[in-house]
């Protein structure tokens, strides 16, 4: 048998992705007929794959995908949109005496000026090769068309192909010879330095810029040091704390050390695979939007599971806390509609408890329909 309720979560996750991807022009009454679908689609396969319903879940997957390349050039040429099965544009290559390939990425922002006293400022120690050529991550990396797919090819092309002069006279030998493990080094460097230097400020608004830098030092983690053998030691890593050692014994893990674990494991993950009840607690309030809608639906199934197993509604009182109040009457229909537990705002916070009726009969805890219907 296969893990419950696959589809109905798998394509849950796939309308968030269609929902927060900024390639898809998703507003009005077609991005609303396209989510119908999807949810038509997973009642369906709920209803009829039974045990095979992964399995028919990635047939669908690829038949979508099929379709979508037999189609791509009158769904996205013929209307203007950027074909994600043909490869990205690049600017127009200069012309090279080489028969090597040529190098296409043009200078975005000039490295910034000596003083008078022949020394770099402060905007040089945040200057990069990358930075040069325009490489950007978070929501001004999308503003300006640096997605996933753009960001790491860029990222190949820098490895593999040898640099204009302007590097050399700006860096000298820092960033090394093409596909070499200095020039690996350096880049990974860079990419952990920045994250690193914005994760230990512990700013929600940077998640987005540090959740692209540690996916595109993967990638070349993946692509280069294993993939093509440039190792070295150690692989750098995004630092989220200055020291993780206290007096010589392990740090007792704070409330933003758990924080730090929930948003990397929401990173490399979404809101898939298996999450604790605590995990979520912690995750929702460092979340917005549609994320932040699923969290607060996988976390009340959690609760009412609990409270039916212990009699502890507690979990429960502390998941209405942190869930804003534009939900909180959603929150307390979907809580009634499939368990007996109800909360209350009183002057000591929010208290949950299990309702029951005069004769001493409460109502019954439907965790499966729970499961599947969204808050």
């Amino acid at each position: 048998m296969s893990e419950p309720f696959y589809v109905q979560r798998r394509l849950k996750e796939l309308k968030h992705l269609i929902a927060g991807e900024l390639e898809f022009d998703h507003e009005g009454a077609m991005g609303k007929t396209l989510i119908d679908f999807l949810d038509e689609l997973t009642a369906m396969l709920a209803a009829q794959a039974g045990s095979r319903e992964a399995e028919a879940y990635d047939f669908i997957m690829r038949a979508l995908g099929y379709i979508g390349w037999l189609k791509s050039e009158q769904a996205f040429d013929a209307r203007g949109y950027v074909n994600p099965f043909k490869p990205l544009p690049k600017p127009a290559a200069v012309p090279v005496l080489s028969g090597k390939p040529s190098w296409d990425w043009p200078v975005i922002y000039d490295p910034p000026t000596a003083s008078k006293g022949g020394a770099f400022n402060a905007d040089f120690r945040q200057y990069s090769a990358l930075k040069m050529f325009g490489y950007a991550v978070g929501n001004k990396g999308r503003d300006e068309g640096w997605i996933q797919r753009k960001r790491q090819q860029f990222l190949s092309d820098f490895m593999e192909m040898s640099l204009p002069p302007i590097v050399a006279k700006t860096f000298g030998d820092q960033y090394g010879e093409p596909m070499s493990t200095t020039r690996l080094r350096k880049v990974a460097n860079v990419i952990a330095s920045n994250a690193s230097n914005f994760a230990r400020r512990r700013d929600p608004s940077y998640d987005l810029a540090i959740g692209d830098w540690e996916a595109d030092l993967s990638f070349l983690e993946r692509e280069h040091y294993h993939g093509n053998g440039l190792k070295f030691e150690p692989w750098p890593k995004v630092e989220w704390d200055k020291a993780s050692i206290v007096q010589g014994r392990p740090k007792i893990e704070s409330s933003t050390d758990k924080q730090r674990r929930a948003l990397a494991k929401f990173r490399a993950q979404s809101l898939g695979g298996s999450w604790d009840l605590r995990e979520l607690l912690v995750l929702i309030p460092l979340i917005t939007g549609r994320d932040k809608e699923c969290a607060i639906h996988l976390a009340a199934v959690e609760g009412i599971k609990h409270a039916e197993k212990f009699g502890d509604c507690l979990r429960v009182a502390e998941l209405v806390r942190i869930t804003p109040a534009r939900l909180h009457g959603r929150l307390q229909a979907w809580l009634r509609n499939h368990s007996p537990v109800e909360f209350q705002l009183s002057r000591k916070g929010f208290k949950a408890h299990i309702a029951k009726s005069a004769d001493g009969h409460a109502r019954p805890f439907l965790i499966d329909r729970a499961r599947i219907t969204p808050i």
